[in-house]
């Protein structure tokens, strides 16, 4: 039983992996490479000592010393249209 799982598994990654093999032997993968190149955003998130009321306002003072994150936009960047309204988000 343990080597049908084992059997079954290799069989999955297989697949699940979709490896094609050109005519020179070397690997290819079958998913598409993406147009952007891969740098994600970075924020930092302070502690705090106070208690905050999550509720979309920002009228606690505590408030007033996070930094604003960048403006949201599409995860392809350029490539992507603009957002239509502006969206941005604080941390603590």
């Amino acid at each position: 039983m343990r080597s049908f799982r084992f059997f079954v598994f290799i069989l999955y990654s297989i697949f699940a992996l979709k490896i094609v093999y050109s005519k020179d032997g070397k690997a290819q993968s079958s998913f598409p490479m993406p147009k952007i190149e891969f740098n994600p955003k970075h924020y930092i998130c302070y502690r705090t000592n106070f208690s905050l009321k999550i509720d979309g306002k920002l009228d606690e003072p505590i408030w007033q010393k996070a930094d604003w994150t960048d403006d949201f936009v599409d995860i392809e960047g350029d490539l992507k249209s603009k957002p239509r309204f502006r969206t941005r988000g604080k941390m603590l």
